[in-house]
């Protein structure tokens, strides 16, 4: 228990400040003896917390971003239901062996947010931009209600389409949406017996503090280092599920 509250506190504030916490705290989860389902539902569920908790760490972002948030609500939320339904209907071994290919696929975006250069948006978002946004948040709203990991890298790459302001306000939007995406996931989750309650509570708990402490400190902290070691542990993480998963 010791070990998976650590790696969920840890995973909550990487949340907040670069992203990929949950290749720390999934992990955990199945090590903990769960099974692959039932530890990323898991882990789902104690994420939500801990992105409100970052939520409420930029509310001071959040009052400038109040348009962007009420037009890609409805895309997160109704992704995050198709995606949390993909999953429960995944047979559990089809899905042990995806596990390594999952992980693997996270710390590549990590890898490609920390390699490609930094732009920023000038132009004023137009029609078209607004609509490819919610296409967009849509499909990774899916993929993090399936899955979940490296999911704020790609909103953060998504957000490049709209004027959202500077990456603090950014990641005040992500964290809102985040929730919103595990928040629907944890209620199918929940209805379909995937969660252990126990580790849910305490996962959350330590990814909530996590988050709060972690998005008070991002002004602090290079997100690019932080992601570094994620993609280093990712990496052995990817090579040690797939030999499981082979063996």
């Amino acid at each position: 228990m010791g070990l998976v509250s650590l790696a969920s506190f840890a995973g909550g504030a990487i949340n907040s400040v670069a992203g990929g916490g949950t290749l720390l705290a999934f992990p955990a989860a199945m090590a903990a003896g769960l099974p692959p389902i039932v530890a990323n539902a898991t882990n789902s569920v104690a994420m939500t917390p801990a992105s409100l908790a970052s939520a409420l760490a930029y509310r001071r972002e959040l009052s400038a971003s109040r348009r962007w948030l009420a037009l890609l609500a409805l895309p997160s939320a109704a992704g995050a239901l198709l995606g949390a339904w993909l999953l429960v209907v995944t047979p559990e071994r089809w899905f042990a062996r995806l596990v390594p290919l999952l992980v693997l696929g996270a710390t590549a975006l990590l890898l490609w947010q920390n390699l490609r250069p930094e732009v920023a948006r000038d132009a004023p978002t137009t029609p078209r931009h607004r609509a490819l946004a919610v296409a967009v948040q849509l499909a990774i709203a899916v993929y993090g209600g399936y899955f979940g990991a490296g999911m704020g890298i790609l909103m953060l790459a998504g957000f490049s389409l709209l004027d959202l302001g500077d990456l603090h306000q950014k990641n005040a939007v992500k964290s809102v949406l985040g929730a919103a995406i595990n928040g629907v996931a944890t209620a199918s989750f929940i209805v379909s017996g995937k969660v252990d309650p126990t580790l849910a509570i305490a996962m959350g708990a330590s990814a909530t503090l996590g988050g709060f402490l972690g998005a008070a400190g991002a002004r602090r902290v290079a997100p690019r280092t932080l992601r570094w070691l994620v993609i280093a542990i990712g990496v052995a993480l990817s090579v040690a599920l797939g030999a499981r998963a082979l063996g």
